[in-house]
């Protein structure tokens, strides 16, 4: 979708009735724009979101190996989204964003019942 927006700025700068040098730095701004959104574009990969009584709370995401987080009380727990707020073992902060169609039914409401109860 977005290159589709990129390639119709670019037809638009050629014809728009402005003098060629900003056409060319218009067209420039969108080229940039999209080499921007290539570069930042991360492809979806699986991620694993595991509990156990003995360790807590574990992520990982695409083949990497399940890191210990800490689950943050301003985690968002809605009928349609799970935000989880959370810290790895190097205190660094994540989003992870769990929607309802990314689960089968059950298993979204089991999340989300675990972590009103368990945190």
């Amino acid at each position: 979708m977005g290159v589709a927006v990129h390639v119709l700025a670019l037809i638009a700068c050629f014809l728009i009735g402005l003098a060629l040098i900003f056409k060319g730095l218009i067209f420039m701004m969108v080229l940039v724009s999209l080499y921007r959104q290539k570069c930042s574009f991360k492809p979806h990969r699986w991620a694993q979101l595991k509990y156990s009584s003995e360790q807590g709370w574990a992520y990982a995401q695409g083949d990497g190996d399940l890191t210990p987080i800490t689950i943050l009380p301003s985690t968002v727990i809605t009928t349609r989204l799970v935000i989880i707020h959370a810290l790895n073992e190097n205190q660094q902060w994540h989003a992870i964003v769990i929607g309802y169609d990314s689960l089968a039914d059950d298993s979204f409401r089991q999340l989300r019942v675990n972590l009103k109860v368990l945190d």
